[in-house]
């Protein structure tokens, strides 16, 4: 496959079901759909593992990505983001209640940031995965020019501004449950590996 065809064929499946997993071995996902089956263990092994990995990056601006299904990156449909932005930025107690002081110090200083927030320390890096995994911030790899690769964390909302996502947005609680209709669509008990179920 090619990663013209490859491109066509992720963005077909994220148009039509709303959400897809970049890699998983049940549920659909990218990986799946390019190499025709599962794929076991890191695709990076894969024979298709450069189309996989050049169609994912020609898609980077077309959905949305973050760890939304099973804690594994998932590519979201633009028709889902004002639902996205919704859960993310909603500072719910399943998202706050088991942080620390400096995973809210850092939520606090990317909210009030205007560009995105560099996890270029240690303990940056551990406060920003706890902020992802509660889908209270939205990140993006950035190579360094001293050749480090290191993620930056963004608030939905200015995340949001950047996307053109306007018009008031739905309640957190309606929008999560627009995103376990679609995963509990793939396979009953599904929507439990959402994050505000753990």
């Amino acid at each position: 496959m090619r990663v013209e065809e490859a491109v066509t064929a992720i963005t077909e499946a994220v148009e039509s079901e709303g959400l897809l997993l970049v890699h998983d071995q049940r549920l659909p996902s990218v990986t799946a759909l390019i190499a025709g089956e599962p794929v076991r263990g890191s695709w990076w092994a894969h024979p298709l593992s450069n189309v996989i990995y050049n169609a994912l990056g020609e898609l980077d601006d077309r959905f949305a990505t973050c760890k939304l299904v099973a804690g594994k990156l998932t590519l979201i449909a633009p028709r889902l983001w004002a639902d996205l932005v919704a859960v993310g930025a909603g500072r719910r107690r399943w998202q706050l209640d088991a942080l620390s002081g400096a995973d809210l110090a850092l939520l606090d200083r990317v909210a009030s940031a205007a560009d995105p927030i560099l996890l270029d320390r240690p303990e940056l890096r551990a406060a920003g995965k706890r902020l992802e995994e509660k889908l209270l911030v939205t990140s993006e790899g950035v190579h360094t020019e001293d050749g480090h690769h290191l993620k930056a964390l963004t608030s939905w909302e200015a995340w949001a501004s950047n996307r053109r996502v306007i018009g008031p947005l739905p309640d957190p609680d309606v929008a999560a449950a627009s995103f376990e209709a679609i995963v509990e669509g793939w396979q009953p008990g599904t929507a439990a590996l959402l994050p505000w179920h753990d």
